[in-house]
């Protein structure tokens, strides 16, 4: 077998090989497109208003999240954007924390 023959081994090993650890992490990126539909915020102007920042806008995003689940109890994500609109651009950032109690002796 040439080297060539090995990689591909390597490369689908890597790929579909799964460790049962007490620790998990996965990461995932996305994209999304916001479609400007309607505007729901009724705001009473100022002296200094200078109207809606998005104004019929459309927009597209781009999303980065890490991930790490431990004993299937406890989930922590943390999540970086790129937000580009017609008009402006930025950046976000997410979290999420979730903690799963054990299963109390009463049915709910």
């Amino acid at each position: 077998m040439t080297i060539k023959y090995y990689i591909l081994i390597l490369i689908f090993l890597l790929l579909f090989a799964k460790a049962h650890a007490q620790l998990n992490y996965s990461f995932k990126a996305e994209t999304g497109y916001s479609k400007y539909m309607f505007g729901t915020i009724q705001v009473d102007p100022g002296p200094n208003w200078r109207d809606y920042n998005l104004n019929n806008e459309n927009g597209v995003e781009l999303n980065i999240i890490n991930s790490f689940a431990y004993k299937n109890k406890i989930f922590a994500s943390l999540g970086i954007g790129y937000l580009n609109f017609e008009v402006t651009n930025g950046i976000s950032l997410d979290y999420d924390f979730e903690y799963l109690p054990p299963k109390l002796g009463y049915p709910l």
